[in-house]
């Protein structure tokens, strides 16, 4: 897929310096301290790495999981393996994974963290742990049911 998406802009960009530099008679200069172009070569590196640079902006974002935490619960923090969140006012939070992150096929863990001297209800831990659905169009509305109340001291 890569070299089918570098051989797209490669195109895009020698027909791009084409129309600009042959039909229309820009100029440009691209300086580095390795070495130095102009014209239609010019063209095609700024044209090329403008259409690079904003594929890779858009393609290194993957998945994103989204969802709210209950009631009284908006000082935890929302974890997945390589990412933390802390919810906003409202319980809402949102996680975005690496692009090369899987999420079917790695061992990732969506958690919830107490604040110190806090615990969950439900489990009397402090981290609540969350399975992952397999289908990514389910990871947009995941909810934390549970309560926190203060932890025992020992």
């Amino acid at each position: 897929m890569i070299v089918q998406t570098l051989s797209i802009f490669f195109l895009l960009s020698l027909g791009g310096a084409y129309v600009l530099f042959k039909l229309l008679k820009s100029s440009a200069v691209v300086k580095t301290h390795k070495y130095r172009a102009g014209g239609a070569v010019a063209g095609f590196l700024i044209i090329y790495g403008m259409l690079f640079g904003s594929y890779y902006k858009i393609a290194s974002q993957g998945p994103t999981i989204s969802g709210s935490v209950g009631p009284g619960l908006h000082d935890v923090k929302v974890v997945l393996a390589v990412a933390e969140e802390q919810p906003d006012s409202d319980g809402n939070f949102k996680l975005t994974t690496p692009f090369n992150l899987n999420l079917k096929k790695s061992n990732a863990r969506l958690y919830l963290l107490t604040p110190p001297g806090k615990i969950f209800t439900d489990t009397g831990n402090s981290v609540f742990l969350y399975s992952l659905p397999e289908n990514t169009a389910d990871m947009k509305n995941i909810d934390f049911p549970s309560q926190l109340k203060e932890a025992a001291v020992q």
